[in-house]
């Protein structure tokens, strides 16, 4: 029989949030690790792939706003379903590669961050799939030059810790600090 990552999810939705309660220091590490990584300013719109219940948003959620609200797509709507009643998340049910290809809209043209937080290895086209997640990011022109640029791609496409993926915008990045 094979794997259904969607059966999974709903299955796990209703104690997701539950299996993290005796580790409430490594849901404060994951989310100060995403806020350092990302760095957003208020304003910043910022879609997290994979988000479920919305567990490691709470540090983002200090810079969201319902203007500006944190994309929360996951394909699972019982994830969703659970996330906080907040005016500053806003929910998708989607997969990055709906995302991606524009199959499933999101409510604002481009975004300047993608989060992937244990989530990329659900993605079956990962190039595929970050190039198309890069022409929904602000300033793609520079992005798409850094993602072609081979090993300096690591720069924008990072690992941080185990699992955790991001796409950031160049708009408020200097480019030397992309040499380093």
């Amino acid at each position: 029989m094979a794997y259904d990552s969607n059966e999974h999810y709903q299955r796990l939705a209703e104690t997701y949030d539950g299996n993290w309660a005796d580790r409430p220091q490594y849901v404060a590490w994951m989310a100060d690790r995403i806020m350092d990584w990302l760095k957003p300013s208020p304003g910043d719109r910022i879609a997290d792939i994979g988000s479920g219940t919305g567990l490691f948003l709470s540090r983002l959620m200090e810079i969201a706003s319902a203007d500006a609200p944190i994309l929360c797509v996951d394909p699972s709507q019982p994830m969703l379903d659970l996330l906080p009643d907040d005016p500053r998340l806003t929910g998708i049910c989607a997969t990055a590669e709906q995302i991606a290809t524009g199959e499933v809209a999101m409510p604002v043209p481009t975004v300047d961050a993608f989060v992937f937080k244990e989530a990329i290895h659900h993605v079956k086209d990962i190039p595929g799939t970050l190039a198309g997640l890069a022409d929904r990011l602000g300033v793609q022109v520079l992005l798409r030059w850094w993602l072609l640029a081979g090993a300096t791609g690591v720069t924008l496409i990072m690992a941080i810790g185990s699992g955790l993926f991001a796409l950031r915008s160049l708009r408020n990045v200097e480019p030397a600090t992309l040499l380093r």
